[in-house]
């Protein structure tokens, strides 16, 4: 069977990396990591030009029903370019809400971007799956915390994870909602505390099954994402192998260089099939996504650790200073590594759906 992606998809992932590529040079980077974290409206504004808060939702719910693996491929590249937006957040907020209700009126605002949601899903302890959720609503109010939110000074709205693996939605300037920035080792990704102290929410009509659709999609596209930052993570190694000299020869000659890059190339490149093959389950065959999500995100999001932290090792050491690129990467990588659970956690979930 021939498997690959269709002439949109990758005119959409050429027209994303050309944007990107002109605004997230490595110079412009590390001038933005300077910077207080948050949200990058340039990029932001560019990304919902393309029209990717559209594309979950159908045709009916007023969107473009182009699939979870048209998401993920523009994923793989915002993870490449260490973008600095909650867009994959954003499109699973705007999925959930047709779901619940296609004519919503917050969906007009959030499909045009001028609006921006997040997930509010942990509450610490490694405690992410839909089954570990433990804020409980009451008569319309919650009481309780969520932690590691994304872009929470930048974003509208939340969806909140609840007990019984439901999803409310929460406004910004709801009542007794209390934001608090967290310091993080990854700027690219400023993280949050909510607290909410009697706040009002609107609980989501969705199943357990829809819920759980949600999750497994977030899962992956951030393997999707970390297989863009460990693609990076090679490809600027090469670049510096071919370009460093010492002993009065390029770096690239010695051999041992050469075989940790190759192990590396290794690892990473058959990822790309791997989260292939999990956004087209969740998009065509249902039944397979959840195991199909839980091994992606555990494999990719280990193995972009992994390679960036070689990457440092092909630099000399000099990845890991403020001022070259490569630990931007690393700190992300790290980041999505523990995000939704970490891959012990995934793997005990995948043992589970086999049954084991």
């Amino acid at each position: 069977m021939y498997f690959d992606l269709t002439e949109e998809q990758y005119m959409l992932k050429d027209s994303i990396e050309s944007m990107l590529a002109s605004k997230n040079e490595d110079a412009q980077q590390v001038k933005k990591y300077d910077d207080k974290p948050g949200l990058d409206r340039d990029i932001w504004l560019a990304l919902v030009a393309v029209g990717l808060p559209m594309v979950l939702p159908t045709e009916e719910q007023g969107g473009l029903g182009m699939g979870l693996l048209t998401l993920a491929v523009a994923a793989e590249v915002q993870g490449y370019y260490a973008a600095a937006t909650p867009m994959q957040d954003h499109c699973l907020v705007v999925k959930a809400l047709a779901d619940h209700n296609a004519a919503d009126g917050r969906l007009p605002g959030l499909l045009a971007g001028e609006q921006v949601a997040v997930l509010a899903w942990s509450e610490g302890q490694g405690n992410w799956l839909p089954s570990q959720w433990g804020l409980v609503e009451h008569d319309g109010r919650l009481n309780g915390v969520k932690r590691d939110v994304i872009f929470a000074a930048d974003a509208d709205f939340f969806l909140v994870g609840l007990q019984g693996q439901r999803l409310a939605m929460v406004a910004k300037d709801a009542s007794g909602l209390v934001i608090e920035a967290v310091e993080s080792v990854d700027r690219t990704q400023p993280i949050s505390t909510l607290t909410f102290q009697n706040t009002p929410c609107e609980i989501l009509t969705l199943a357990a099954s829809q819920v759980g659709a949600i999750f497994d999609a977030a899962l992956i596209l951030q393997a999707a994402e970390s297989f863009g930052l460990g693609r990076h993570s090679v490809q600027i190694s090469v670049v510096y192998a071919k370009t460093r000299e010492q002993f009065g020869r390029l770096i690239g000659e010695f051999q041992a260089l050469k075989h940790q890059l190759a192990n590396m190339a290794l690892e990473v490149e058959p990822c790309q099939a791997l989260y292939w093959y999990a956004a087209h389950a969740w998009d065509a065959i249902p039944e397979e996504a959840p195991r199909a999500a839980v091994i992606a995100n555990a494999h990719i999001t280990e193995i972009a650790v992994k390679t960036a932290r070689a990457a440092v090792e092909v630099h000399g050491g000099i990845a890991i200073t403020w001022e070259f690129v490569l630990h931007i990467w690393l700190k992300r990588a790290m980041h999505n590594k523990v995000r939704f659970g970490l891959p012990a956690a995934q793997r005990a979930r995948s043992a589970l759906l086999e049954d084991w």
